[in-house]
């Protein structure tokens, strides 16, 4: 009897055995089959058959399917611009492979492949999304894998990129020497070093070294292989604006035609970066119909793309491009559609660099992660303990203790959020006026022939705008972004007054610019209102002061202008911006919070005797 049950018990182990053997290749055939629906990117069936797969993979429980399985899910909703999606399924791509006890995580090399790609994937999301922080510690995370485990391909590749963040950070320096670096210890003859010889050649683009960024550009030509159609492109498309950078024109013309050339038609969003550029180096050289020809040859593949793959800023700039074209050309109705196209992409740009929290999608996963632990430990805990009466009612009391912190808790995170997202709201809500100004006021100059004045207000408009965005997800910046942004806000207005006025700031001694916190856009609507409603009504030239000072733990600013005044008894007139002041006056609130000061906004003036704004915040 007792061998009758060995040899069962021997015929189900290796039966067991083999069917799982079976599932596993079978599991494996069908991630091939579904990488390559990726590759040829059909999302739809791709979706169809991720799910099924996942589904399957963990019926299985086959570990290293599953971790394939979202990384590779993970990218696809990368690619389409899901970036919560994305960033959810490499985390959790993340949490399987850190299950794996250690000894066989370093026999098997494929584990290590996967953990150092979704930490990569997961800090070029955060870059792009300019959670600096996150993306440079999961980059770190991502070279400490390749080095511990001597993986010198991914090292480069790692080095690589984290010298991009560098760039985005401003850091163009450090980019610098981590590529330098990384170049001197590669072969030469690598397939990898015309890669990085690219990002060095951006790295000296941004740091405006553009002499040193077109030698390296030159020897990556070197070094890339014939068939490497894509790579020469980028690479004379990356010479050509250091040509434009340098102002010589026809050079950059030859190589961006050349980098046009050979972009095939599945290279769409190569296809309209390089076009929007060389579009720009036309309007440029004043060449009006050709940038608009080159922009509508870009435009009719943009309409082919899906929506979700248009997550760059190239697609709203063609748009701005064929406003500065057509106005050039006098093509009206052009101006007006395409203005409204320039909105609506712009809109949809800034809204999905609002949209995503990164921070707070990790902070989410991990304790979803601790979440499953406890309940994993209580449901084992309460096996053990079903038996004792006194055991179950300690277990009692300690879930509802702790259900009632974690309420409180709860509670206090929401109203702490309620609090954040008030702020967010009011500093979104930005004066379209000002906006619409501004291009009344290209327009403008362009049909008085003022096209010198007309471009450099265009290009302060740009960088203005940029700074905006660039701001946009951020409630408090260092004093000295917020006078950067405010100096290119009134030399624009300068621009537009015609009996000009003067500009001065005052910083107190005891204020570093560059670590001292201030509300980001907040002082603007009392500066607009300054030129607008008292500097511009004088016949002769206006004087504005901004000053700083520091008492204990707030800080006070000072709006002053010598301008016409008005009578502050009398209720303010709805063109004098009440809704910007209004606005402000909510956000000092909310900053100040319970401990708010005694006078946080005052306003001080009379007719002919000019206008004094003084506002006082707590420091952060």
């Amino acid at each position: 009897m007792r061998a009758y049950l060995f040899i069962a018990g021997l015929v189900y182990f290796f039966v067991s055995t083999a069917q799982s053997i079976k599932e596993r290749s079978l599991l494996k055939d069908e991630y091939d089959q579904l990488e390559d629906i990726y590759k040829k990117q059909d999302f739809e069936l791709f979706d169809q058959q991720a799910r099924a797969f996942l589904s399957k993979s963990l019926k299985a429980r086959d570990g290293y399917a599953i971790i394939k399985a979202h990384r590779l899910i993970g990218g696809a909703f990368h690619v389409r611009g899901r970036f919560d999606s994305a960033i959810v399924n490499y985390l959790k791509s993340i949490s399987y492979i850190e299950r794996i006890p250690e000894e066989d995580f370093i026999r098997t090399s494929d584990y290590y492949f996967e953990l150092d790609h979704n930490y990569e994937n997961c800090a070029k999301i955060f870059t792009y999304f300019m959670a600096y922080e996150l993306a440079e510690e999961y980059f770190e995370k991502a070279l400490n894998i390749t080095q511990k485990y001597d993986y010198y391909k991914r090292t480069v590749l790692c080095k690589r990129s984290l010298a991009g963040l560098y760039d985005e950070m401003g850091r163009h320096e450090d980019a610098i020497r981590l590529t330098q670096s990384v170049l001197t210890d590669l072969d030469t003859e690598s397939y990898l070093y015309p890669r990085v010889l690219n990002r060095l050649a951006i790295s000296y683009y941004f740091n405006r070294a553009y002499d040193s960024s077109i030698f390296a550009l030159r020897k990556r030509l070197t070094k890339l292989s014939a068939k490497d159609s894509l790579g020469h492109s980028i690479t004379f498309h990356n010479i050509a604006l250091s040509f434009t950078a340098t102002k010589y024109y026809d050079s950059a013309e030859l190589y961006y035609e050349k980098s046009l050339m050979l972009l095939s038609d599945d290279l769409k969003d190569e296809f309209v970066n390089t076009a929007v550029d060389y579009a720009l180096l036309k309007i440029k050289k004043r060449e009006f119909y050709a940038a608009k020809k080159i922009l509508l040859e870009a435009e009719s593949l943009v309409k082919e793309m899906e929506p979700g793959l248009k997550h760059e800023e190239w697609y709203f700039e063609l748009y701005g491009h064929l406003v500065t074209a057509s106005e050039a050309l006098g093509d009206d109705q052009g101006v007006m559609v395409y203005r409204k196209k320039y909105e609506n992409e712009l809109k949809a740009y800034t809204k999905l660099h609002r949209r995503y929290d990164m921070e707070g999608i990790v902070q989410d996963h991990y304790e979803e992660l601790e979440k499953q632990k406890r309940e994993a430990s209580l449901k084992l805990y309460g096996s053990f303990i079903s038996g004792s009466f006194l055991l179950i009612l300690t277990l009692t009391f300690s879930v509802n203790r702790y259900q009632k912190i974690k309420a409180k808790k709860k509670l206090q995170k929401k109203t702490t959020d309620h609090k954040l997202s008030e702020l967010k709201a009011l500093k979104a809500q930005i004066n379209p006026h000002f906006l619409f100004n501004a291009l009344n006021s290209i327009q403008s100059f362009i049909l008085e022939d003022k096209n010198n004045v007309a471009e450099e207000y265009l290009v302060k408009y740009g960088k203005l705008m940029r700074k905006i965005l660039d701001h946009s997800n951020e409630l408090m910046v260092t004093l000295n972004d917020e006078l950067e942004a405010l100096q290119l806000y009134v030399e624009l207005e300068q621009l537009r007054v015609k009996q000009g006025f003067e500009f001065g700031v005052m910083i107190d001694e005891n204020i570093d610019p560059h670590t001292t916190q201030v509300p980001s856009m907040f002082i603007q609507p009392f500066i607009e209102n300054a030129i607008w409603h008292g500097v511009s009504k004088l016949e002769g030239r206006g004087k504005i002061t901004l000053e700083f000072l520091q008492n204990d733990d707030s800080i006070t600013v000072i709006v002053k202008d010598n301008g016409v005044g008005f009578d502050t008894d009398l209720t303010p007139k709805s063109s004098e911006n009440p809704k910007g002041v209004q606005l402000v006056r909510d956000r000092i609130e909310l900053l100040n919070g319970s401990d708010r000061l005694e006078s946080s906004l005052e306003i001080l003036s009379g007719i002919g005797e000019g206008t004094k704004v003084r506002i006082c915040y707590l420091m952060n």
